[in-house]
């Protein structure tokens, strides 16, 4: 939740230099836990994205909200992978107090808007989602879990010119080893129909195969242009996430492979010990099966 003040008072920093020489151009949006901006490097002229954790923006837990938004800076501090949106610094304004990550400023669309609800070629979801996990393969190797994987985290950058995914919001990432123990019985987190069902039932142990789970979500929609389960409401997506498991691609989409449809279906399986056991197996055989189809084309 946010203040009207606090929102008037974000919306003035077009003009303003945060962190001395960021220079605020225009807004990109207003989260639940700040603003961000397009801004540009006054000492290189750099177009970036800037972040700024504002006051006022905290809701009912500040002290939470400021430990999830330096907890992105650290975890893409420890990141350098090119389907990784990259951090290029962060601090904390000596004016106003408050902390800021300063972002890579990508060119393109998000993988929801390029989707737009409809189902996309095979090959194209197939390489985008093998380069996605090259880039959870990366986080995962950080001792990282980004537990928010889903189109709208998704950019389709194209600064270089080619068409590059890049994972993005690593607002809610948690280590995959936290220093200090987490107990059972937490709030899940995370966006329902894209968590997997040992996220939803707020499981206490949860590893690299939640990511995997988000990432099958992700194929699946590209694929289908739908999620894998049906619900009015997250509590629904939920519900239905640990109980009914996911409706078979093939029942949206009759032209998809047997094959193709066992491996989304083995990405998303309900028992995490039948899902891939880690990104790096679910782009082997994502690969895998499009060699195999260019060899009997």
């Amino acid at each position: 939740m946010r203040t009207p003040s606090a929102e008037m008072r974000a919306l003035a920093r077009v003009g303003q230099r945060v962190g001395e020489h960021y220079l605020v151009e225009e807004l990109l949006g207003l989260g639940a836990m700040g603003s961000a901006w397009a801004a540009r490097d006054e000492r290189t002229g750099e177009a970036v994205v800037l972040k700024v954790h504002e006051e006022g923006f905290d809701g009912p837990e500040p002290e939470l909200s400021l430990q999830r938004f330096l907890r992105e800076a650290e975890t893409l501090a420890s990141v350098r992978h090119d389907n990784v949106c990259r951090l290029l610094a962060s601090g904390t304004d000596a004016q106003t107090g408050e902390a800021f990550l300063v972002l890579e400023r990508l060119s393109g669309m998000t993988l929801a808007e390029a989707c737009g609800g409809r189902p996309r070629e095979v090959g194209w979801a197939s390489r985008v989602t093998a380069q996605l996990a090259r880039g959870l393969e990366a986080v995962h190797a950080a001792g990282i879990l980004h537990r928010d994987i889903k189109p709208t985290n998704v950019i389709l950058d194209r600064t270089s010119g080619a068409v590059v995914p890049k994972i993005i919001d690593f607002g809610l990432a948690r280590p995959l080893r936290p220093r200090v123990p987490v107990t059972a019985g937490r709030v899940a987190v995370g966006t329902p129909g894209y968590m997997a069902p040992e996220q939803c039932r707020g499981l206490a142990d949860l590893d690299a195969r939640i990511d995997v789970y988000a990432l099958g979500v992700t194929l699946y929609e590209m694929l289908t242009g739908a999620l894998p389960v049906d619900g009015a409401t997250g509590m629904d997506l939920m519900i239905a996430t640990v109980t009914r498991g996911p409706t078979s691609p093939r029942a949206h989409r009759a032209d998809l492979s047997p094959a193709l449809e066992a491996l989304v279906l083995t990405a998303l399986a309900t028992d995490r010990d039948a899902r891939f056991a880690s990104a790096s197996a679910l782009r082997e055989a994502i690969e895998g099966l499009g060699r195999e189809t260019r060899v009997h084309a």
